[in-house]
């Protein structure tokens, strides 16, 4: 037996030992994986790597996607490379063009016969240098300054009218758009053409002759996609008919310079993975690819250069909005890496508890759709200590940010080719408690309606401190309504009309219950339509401040704060200052830093006025937890509902209402109370025929609370509405538990919708 038992010892050691694997692309032939005989390829690794195993990779192009087969643990890894800080290994998603394929096909023009599968994702290199579709007008070698040609008077949505086209044959041609509200950018198909004309198919934004976004005179567009308009070397056709690639030159003279055609869209599948590393890896033309189930993925000192193309942003091919590095599971992190050169994001930050920490990310969305340098969704997602700029429209859109960070990131540069939007942008938002802080948003390049720090219809939940606005036109904040239960304190915000604007709710009057500015800086005007926030120490019209940011000696602002708890206590003098930057506080950095990365602190902030319910709009996870179901039945009240319809429907702005049923009951335990101190627990109800409904308390150290009966009024049932109770907590009690009751069994229906409990005062 005690043989038996060492055998078994053995074995267990033997087999649980790391092995370090060798690849070299550049052996003649591939060997067994050890130092002195190399694969030949990544995958060879890949195929037969276990936890703890690390693939040391040597210098060199690797034309392959890796796809791991196996998993790492928590401690032990599996780790992807270069043999050392000197070995430069680059992944490509590229295949070269053999140089026998190319023949002349009339005097400036060479085609090859070769097959191009990717379709509107095609894309070509001359080197290192990526190529442009043939298009006319030409444009020079910056994706987001496309150079664009104007239509002419009588264009209609489906005829583009201009007297300059030139009178190429265009069949198969597509035509990108820049119209209207400009919002986003279109493409779509030429379905005829004339002399000085393109029929096209309407498919705008809004499709129908009213649209924002349609084919009109004065608007501006390009065509691409066809062999006339290949007159220029940096410019490529391909012919799906005859499967060959067409490139101009200028010399007439074969291609001297190698010639790359994409063919791979990942250099890693990290599909269903987890407990990945890769480190310190160039990726070019491909993208690393993960699912909601991948896990622990950590990419570390990477350069990853056009992870994503395509020529299409529309209603048959998207918007892009999750291409890019798509981290859509748990636990993954990007660190210290450049990202860059996109027709879509530059990461679709998506799932749960993931990071972009001490990254560069820059040149995205040069399709001009909703794309961005970051695509913020998901819960409990990071983005801090990163660069983010040029972008085709944001450079964050955090339309699903769920209890995120963004802090000491440098922004800027949105709106290279779209308008009405801001450094960062979201429309309904149910943020949980988001915090976006220490950061700088600056220099935003849209044309028209060019905003800073934006927040759009439908938001709420969000904490906004210690953020630096300039180098904008029309607003340095922006909230539109409704909006609910936005903190906004000690910011800095400079533009030429508005410091701050929050008057537009489309169908819904102005609103801002819950929300309070304090301690802010505007170097513009505030223009505020609703009537129902809290506003107090903020400095309008105050534009003497040192390179946008710090203030001088003998400022109005300094020691002029309030103090906020949770947020402005560490102040050094009498009180705290007015402003993102205290006096004689740390001139805190933003962006990336290589050379010395920085520590990061994700610790949240917990200002008292924030709301202290979770899943208030019932969008998360099962549209319910944390909230509990004490009696009856309760279910989500699934739609698409936004801000250009009427308060009618049966949720309110976003995906989910909770609909009660007969004589129902869901309740919410809120911990980290105060004892003998008055909250507000309020949210909207909406019931049909008799029906009636009610919020309530309980579990708080005083006699149960409930707010007066909703439902019919006057004799006629009740839409949407706000509901309110305040409370008082007993003398040592720091909980309480909030509940939604139905009070009646008819069958009509009750809804409930957008809740929230904030602390009013001590006793």
């Amino acid at each position: 037996m005690r043989n038996l038992i060492i055998l078994l010892l053995l074995f267990y050691v033997q087999t649980s030992v790391a092995t370090d694997y060798y690849v070299d692309g550049n052996t003649d032939r591939s060997g067994d994986g050890s130092k002195n005989s190399p694969f030949k390829t990544i995958q060879e690794a890949a195929d037969i790597m276990k936890p703890g195993d690390v693939c040391f990779i040597k210098e060199g192009i690797y034309f392959e996607t890796i796809v791991p087969v196996n998993s790492g643990t928590k401690s032990t890894p599996i780790v992807f490379r270069p043999l050392s800080k000197n070995d430069k290994v680059i992944i490509t998603g590229l295949d070269e063009v053999p140089s026998t394929l190319w023949e002349k096909d009339s005097k400036n023009l060479f085609k090859a016969k070769i097959e191009m599968g990717l379709n509107h994702e095609n894309q070509v290199f001359m080197n290192e240098k990526v190529m442009i579709e043939a298009r006319w007008p030409n444009t020079g070698e910056d994706l987001l300054k496309p150079t664009l040609d104007v239509m002419d008077a009588n264009t209609t949505p489906v005829n583009i009218l201009d007297s300059r086209l030139p009178n190429y044959d265009y069949t198969g041609a597509h035509v990108w758009i820049h119209a209207g509200a400009h919002w986003r950018n279109w493409t779509t198909k030429v379905i005829g053409f004339g002399k000085g004309s393109l029929e096209i198919e309407n498919i705008a934004p809004g499709k129908g002759s009213t649209s924002w976004h349609v084919a009109k005179e004065g608007e501006e567009f390009f065509v691409f996609g066809c062999k006339d308009a290949l007159d220029t070397d940096n410019e490529w056709f391909y012919d799906t008919k005859d499967e060959s690639l067409y490139i101009y030159r200028s010399n007439g003279k074969t291609p001297d310079k190698s010639i790359y055609i994409k063919k791979r869209m990942n250099a890693f599948d990290l599909k269903d993975k987890a407990f990945i590393h890769v480190k310190d890896i160039e990726i070019r033309a491909a993208t690393i690819n993960m699912n909601t189930e991948s896990s622990h993925i950590e990419m570390d000192g990477l350069k990853v250069y056009y992870p994503y193309h395509s020529s299409q942003a529309n209603i048959y091919f998207g918007q892009q909005i999750d291409k890019g590095i798509p981290i859509m599971g748990k636990h993954c992190v990007l660190r210290n890496s450049e990202v860059a050169y996109t027709s879509g994001c530059g990461v679709a930050l998506y799932g749960e508890s993931n990071q972009v920490i001490n990254s560069y990310i820059h040149d995205t969305d040069y399709i001009g759709s909703y794309a961005s340098c970051v695509q913020l969704r998901g819960t409990n997602n990071v983005i801090s200590h990163s660069t983010l700029r040029r972008s085709g429209r944001t450079v964050i859109d955090y339309a699903g940010m769920h209890k995120a960070l963004i802090q000491y990131c440098d922004m800027s540069e949105s709106g290279m080719l779209t308008s009405d939007l801001g450094l960062t942008y979201g429309n309904v938002i149910e943020g949980g408690n988001s915090e976006v802080r220490y950061n700088w948003l600056h220099d935003n390049m849209d044309e028209n309606l060019d905003m800073g720090l934006y927040y759009d219809h439908g938001t709420q939940n969000i904490i906004s401190h210690h953020n630096v606005v300039w180098g904008v036109g029309f607003g340095a904040l922006h909230i539109n309504h409704y909006a609910y239960y936005h903190l906004v304190y000690n910011n800095t915000f400079s533009a030429e009309q508005h410091g701050f604007e929050s008057a537009w709710g489309n169908k819904y009057p102005p609103d801002l219950h819950g929300c309070r500015f304090f301690n802010n800086i505007f170097s513009a005007s505030a223009s505020i339509t609703a009537d129902n926030y809290a506003w107090g120490n903020n400095l309008i019209g105050y534009k003497d401040l040192i390179d946008n940011k710090y203030l001088p000696e003998n400022s109005p602002a300094i020691d002029n704060g309030i103090v906020l708890a949770g947020i402005n206590e560490d102040f050094k003098d009498e009180a705290p200052d007015i402003g993102a930057y205290e006096t004689n506080g740390p001139k805190w950095k933003v962006g990336h830093d290589f050379d010395n990365p920085p520590k990061v602190d994700t610790t949240r902030s917990k200002p008292l006025h924030r709301n202290r319910l979770e899943n208030t709009a019932f969008e998360y996870g099962d549209h319910l937890s944390p909230w509990f179901l004490v009696s009856g039945e309760a279910t989500p009240e699934l739609g698409r509902k936004k801000q250009i319809t009427p308060d009618t429907a049966n949720l309110r702005m976003g995906n989910s209402s909770i609909k009660l049923g007969p004589n129902a009951e869901i309740a919410q335990v809120v911990t980290g109370l105060t004892p003998n101190t008055w909250y507000e627990f309020a949210g909207f109800l909406k019931t049909e025929n008799e029906e009636r409904a009610e919020l309530g308390v309980r579990d708080h150290g005083e006699m149960e609370t409930l707010s007066p009966s909703f439902g019919k009024h006057r004799g006629i049932p009740q839409n949407w509405a706000r509901s309110t109770l305040h409370f008082k907590t007993g003398p040592s009690s720091t909980s309480a538990t909030v509940f939604i009751r139905r009070t009646t069994d008819g069958e009509g229906r009750v809804f409930a919708d957008d809740c929230g409990l904030i602390f009013l005062k001590y006793d």
